[in-house]
């Protein structure tokens, strides 16, 4: 009898030992996982934290918005724009969650639901974030007249206080073959910014040599 007892006893035990040593992670230590996986370029552990995130928390724009950038480093626009759409659902004020999704959608080469979905932002409540990303991917469908209108008015509104307006602008500039409006809003951005790698790289790609005397007081603040 001590022996069968005994034997009954070890499956039970080997149950607990199992369900130990798998005991779930909470969802910050998920949420830790996949961030530190994607900047290291661990896409592969990156997508299954970040699925198993929104899994558990099928509610959060956070673990869509993830997910969403998984698909993007998997070159898998489709999908991307899916979880990028439940994410603009959840929170659509979020900038990262509308640039994200602006770009799933030109990388899927859905044009009309691009300029649907940033006119649409514009002329219900615009930013200077929507008239940036407008400009831009007007910029990249080859519109240049409404791209540098866009980002004009996204300089404006902006009242040169950040540097992103002022790098699309450099960009398109330097994009048309204008050189030196390229340099002068880069050294806009340098004006804002003089410690940010992004802009003292675009100084050095566009050949200006960075001293005292780089800085411009940007044109929306005067």
């Amino acid at each position: 009898m001590k022996l069968h007892h005994s034997l009954l006893a070890l499956p039970l035990a080997a149950a607990f030992l199992a369900g130990c040593s798998t005991e779930q992670r909470t969802l910050p230590a998920v949420q830790n996982s996949g961030e530190y996986a994607l900047a290291q370029n661990n896409v592969d552990q990156a997508f299954a934290d970040f699925r198993e995130y929104t899994e558990r928390a099928p509610g959060s724009g956070y673990g869509h918005l993830m997910l969403g950038k998984t698909y993007l480093a998997k070159d898998m626009p489709a999908h991307a724009r899916e979880q990028f759409e439940l994410a603009y659902t959840a929170d659509p004020a979020n900038p990262d969650v509308v640039e994200s999704l602006c770009e799933a959608l030109y990388q899927d080469k859905e044009y009309d639901a691009l300029f649907r979905l940033l006119r649409q932002r514009v002329v219900e409540k615009a930013t200077a974030n929507d008239f940036r990303l407008m400009g831009r991917y007007a910029r990249l469908t080859g519109d240049a007249d409404e791209a540098q209108s866009a980002l004009l008015t996204s300089a404006r509104m902006d009242r040169g206080r950040s540097i992103a307006p002022q790098l699309e602008l450099a960009e398109f500039y330097s994009s048309i073959g204008n050189a030196d409006e390229a340099a002068r809003r880069a050294r806009m951005a340098y004006y804002i910014s003089p410690d940010n790698d992004r802009v003292k790289r675009t100084l050095r790609d566009l050949g200006v040599a960075i001293g005292p005397a780089t800085g411009l007081t940007p044109t929306e603040r005067e």
